[in-house]
């Protein structure tokens, strides 16, 4: 999978996510480097919406 498929699929369950009380999710790994193979799995990482904002804080003091 593309990573723009990948960022598609995830755009078409937004709303499942944000019930979920998913607001940030972070793909990575062959699949977010568009180098994924048909048996290749999907890394997703969930940003904790304090942690978010604690890193946003920290990069606006650098």
């Amino acid at each position: 999978m593309l990573r723009t498929e990948a960022v598609a699929r995830l755009r078409t369950h937004q709303a499942m996510l944000y019930a979920m009380e998913i607001e940030h999710v972070s793909l990575f790994g062959c699949t977010a480097r568009d180098e994924a193979h048909e048996d290749s799995d999907l890394d997703l990482a969930r940003i904790e919406v304090p942690l978010a904002r604690a890193a946003a804080e920290l990069a606006l003091e650098d």
